[in-house]
């Protein structure tokens, strides 16, 4: 059996509508197309399950991570929100939260394997 990876992914760039709680906000053009080439970098995952916040950004993030994609797998991906994966691997794996998340783009994957921290963006690998 293949190890257990847990995927966390901070949501793409949202379409910011004034008036509009931020918590409503859909996912714009541009972090449709960011979720789409983070999805090429995860490719060669498969999925036992895929979580999302119930956010629409959120959840428009982790449908177009989902498309294409392979399941029945050990891995589990989880769609949230930086603060929440800052906050988690900090406790996790040592990192320092705030410049964390300060430097995570939208959208990001954070893969957690073997209490070793590796990063990927939609374009290519991150240093955490």
């Amino acid at each position: 059996m293949t190890a257990r990876r847990l995927v966390l992914v901070r949501h793409g760039r949202p379409e910011v509508l004034d008036g509009v709680p931020a918590a409503a906000w859909p996912l714009s053009a541009a972090g449709r197309d960011a979720a789409a080439m983070l999805a090429e970098a995860l490719r060669d995952f498969t999925f036992a399950s895929i979580a999302s916040s119930p956010e629409p950004k959120a959840v428009a993030t982790a449908a177009a991570l989902a498309r294409g994609m392979a399941s029945g797998a050990s891995d589990v991906m989880a769609v949230t929100h930086g603060t929440i994966m800052s906050i988690y691997l900090g406790r996790t794996c040592g990192i320092d939260p705030l410049p964390f998340w300060r430097a995570l783009p939208m959208p990001a994957a954070a893969i957690v394997e073997g209490g070793r921290l590796r990063l990927i963006g939609p374009a290519r690998p991150l240093r955490a």
